[in-house]
């Protein structure tokens, strides 16, 4: 926490982003804490998963394997799927 801010886009707009609660899931799923990673936010790993394939996709060791159709292939979908999760969350005001 900087200020008391724990999000700096929610500070500013006092909309929450679609990573709000992220790191919350990941601590409670790192405690084998599965109710508390889904109610704070289910999509933390899988987002966190198209991140690092799309960084490694610009690194050499991975350029064999992870082409621009890999790459985009994987992280569409589950970004995509994360923007959908985030809108159903607004809707429903589920975002902790």
């Amino acid at each position: 926490r900087i200020l008391n801010i724990t999000c700096p886009i929610r500070a500013i707009t006092t909309i929450p982003c679609p990573g709000c609660g992220s790191t919350r899931a990941v601590l409670s799923l790192a405690k084998f804490n599965f109710a508390d990673y889904f109610h704070y936010n289910a999509m933390a790993v899988p987002a966190a998963f198209a991140v690092v394939v799309f960084i490694c996709s610009d690194m050499d060791i991975f350029k064999k394997f992870l082409t621009k159709k890999v790459t985009y292939a994987i992280t569409i979908p589950i970004l995509a799927s994360d923007m959908v999760y985030y809108i159903y969350r607004l809707i429903f005001n589920l975002i902790p």
